[in-house]
């Protein structure tokens, strides 16, 4: 069976627990309920507008080599970051953002296994995106942490 949700459980308590991100609402997926808070990161969900359209976790299958075990070769647990500014300055707030993405980058770097859940972990790659509108300025970058692991 694929560990997508297992990742993204090891990921969001990592993330709660890490000092950096004191402050910052770290939540598995989207939320129900609305919370003002400046800063999130959204495990298993791109931070975005809800629309069930975005997948969160993506997995794939195949055999290892000469091995009679199953592997998932790279799956990614898909990641946002959201920080809001009270006014039109984006550069505050993207640098904001950044700075939590090697915030969570480094933690995973620190125990790329994720407590020896997966064979390798690591943030594959990242997309940034600007908003300013009547509510201020927002900086959302979405991320993916990609693993290798066996079944």
């Amino acid at each position: 069976m694929a560990k997508g949700h297992a990742v993204a459980v090891a990921l969001t308590a990592l993330w709660t627990a890490a000092p950096a991100f004191t402050g910052v609402k770290v939540v598995d997926g989207p939320q129900a309920t609305y919370d003002a808070s400046p800063e999130w990161l959204f495990v298993g969900y791109d931070g975005g507008e809800p629309d069930g359209k975005t997948p969160g976790i993506q997995t794939a299958q195949d055999w290892m080599s000469f091995a009679r075990t199953l592997q998932e070769p790279v799956a990614a647990v898909t990641c946002g970051l959201t920080v809001k500014g009270g006014g039109p300055d984006l550069l505050t707030a993207r640098a904001r953002v950044y700075t939590l993405l090697t915030a969570a980058s480094d933690v995973v770097r620190a125990d790329p296994t994720l407590g020896g859940l997966v064979m390798q972990s690591y943030v594959s790659e990242s997309r940034y995106y600007p908003l300013i509108g009547s509510g201020g300025s927002k900086a959302r970058l979405v991320f993916d942490v990609a693993y290798r692991a066996q079944l």
